[in-house]
Formats: structure tokens, sequence, C-alpha cells
């Protein structure tokens, strides 16, 4: 069986999640040919695969495209200041 776990990682999130899922398939299935790589590595012949598994980030709900790539490359998510967060939607609600 020959397997791909192709990703796109900005921050290198989605490649340690593509990691434990190669790692998940090759213990399920040791049989298994399986190669993990970025989509930018990644071969347009899909015909010798039995398997493709595909993820990658969202970026302002939606998939990435060439302007959220180029923002989530110049800026940084804002943390907020300790001991404050957002509640959960629904929070607090009864029935």
């Amino acid at each position: 069986m020959h397997i791909a776990v192709v990703y796109e990682s900005l921050f290198g999130n989605m490649r340690e999640i593509a990691a434990a899922v190669s790692d998940g398939i090759r213990a399920a299935r040791p049989e298994a040919e399986v190669v993990c790589l970025p989509v930018t590595e990644a071969s347009t012949d899909l015909a010798q695969l039995d398997l493709l598994v595909v993820g990658g980030p969202t970026h302002f709900l939606g998939t990435t495209s060439e302007r959220t790539r180029a923002n989530a490359g110049s800026t940084r998510p804002q943390r907020r200041p300790a001991g404050t967060r957002r509640p959960c939607a629904g929070a607090g609600r009864r029935g």
C-alpha cells in the first residue's frame, strides 16, 4: 500500500500533525509505504497512491491563499494578557 501525507505548514504546527498522522499509519499498517512531505515537494502524479492524506492550516476562517500566507508571515497572533480569556460561545447560558 502506497500512502502520501501532504501538508502545508507556515509555523511548523501542521508539519507536526502530519508527522503524527504518518506515524499512526505506520503503526497501524507496518507493511505500508508512507511518505510525509510538504505540498511544495509533492508530485502531481497521484496514480501510484492508494491513499492521499492532505492537511493545511486555516487563515481568516478559510483555507490559505497567497494573501493570507503573506499576512501570516508578517504578523504574529496577539496574546491575551495573563488571566484574561475569551469565554466559550454559550458559556453561562442554560436551557
